[in-house]
């Protein structure tokens, strides 16, 4: 091979080779150096806004594992690589791997919105989804809670946030009310004031908010309802008290005659027509 020949096979392939080479090599560390920065004032910028950590941290990554995959692809067209095949590989196996995957892509976006959204925390009492109890953790797919039977139960973000969410921890007070029919001529509009002292006596009861009052009638027998407000965590407790003092200033009278109007699903009756908690 004579010098000639050398000369032009340096000129026309090893040369811009090299340089190709080197630019992409330089376009990657410059690339890889422009990423780290921007990720890093992606994470500060979250975390300044008090963003939760595990959000901050599942971002950061899918915002650099894209700005990767961009800095591949223009890698190669610097060397020379042509990147069209490459991307249409890649749109195809991201929508195989996103219908594959489509329930677990909606319990991530819920993940997200309930993050963001914050519609519940960590130890709320909530119900939702079917289940209802104590929130243990958030995850970015399903979310864990302690039923009232104790029972660790996981359950999807995308049920959990596509259903109706009832936070009982999120106001500071709940009333309690309860609906009982008493015996028709057993002198009951005598025994609502004291009844009515009695709950303001209760334990833990918000001051001036028990109420017993009249309601009309029920299959001929009068109802009352007896109302107090107390806080979350001492509501079962304080409707057993309720329960316990309806039945001491009635419970002389006899039993109320059948039936009962009907009960709304969930509600818990003993004695009385149902009481449930009410923001």
């Amino acid at each position: 091979m004579n010098a000639d020949a050398i000369s032009k096979l340096l000129q026309t392939y090893v040369i811009p080779g090299a340089i190709g080479l080197l630019k992409a090599v330089a376009v990657w560390y410059i690339g890889r150096w422009g990423i780290n920065i921007g990720v890093n004032i992606l994470r500060k910028t979250l975390t300044h806004n008090k963003l939760d950590a595990t959000l901050v941290r599942y971002l950061c990554s899918i915002v650099g594992g894209l700005l990767t995959v961009f800095l591949a692809l223009g890698v190669m067209s610097v060397v020379g690589i042509e990147t069209t095949s490459f991307a249409a590989v890649a749109a195809g196996a991201g929508l195989a791997i996103g219908a594959a995957w489509s329930g677990m892509l909606a319990n991530f976006a819920a993940g997200v919105f309930i993050i963001v959204m914050r519609p519940f925390k960590v130890g709320d009492h909530i119900e939702a989804g079917g289940v209802c109890g104590v929130i243990r953790e958030i995850g970015l797919f399903a979310t864990q809670i302690d039923t009232e039977e104790n029972v660790h139960t996981l359950i999807g973000n995308g049920q959990l946030f596509g259903d109706r969410i009832q936070n009982y921890s999120a106001n500071p007070t709940h009333i309690c009310s309860m609906e009982f029919g008493v015996p028709s001529g057993g002198g009951f509009r005598e025994r609502m004031d004291p009844l009515c002292q009695t709950l303001q006596s209760i334990p833990d009861v918000t001051p001036g908010s028990a109420e017993v009052r009249f309601k009309g009638f029920s299959f001929g027998s009068p109802t009352l309802e007896a109302r107090v407000a107390c806080p979350h965590q001492h509501f079962e407790r304080v409707r057993a008290d309720v329960a316990d003092a309806i039945d001491r200033a009635f419970g002389d009278l006899g039993p109320v005659p059948m039936p009962y109007p009907m009960h709304s699903p969930g509600q818990t009756s003993a004695y009385t027509q149902g009481m449930e908690p009410k923001h």
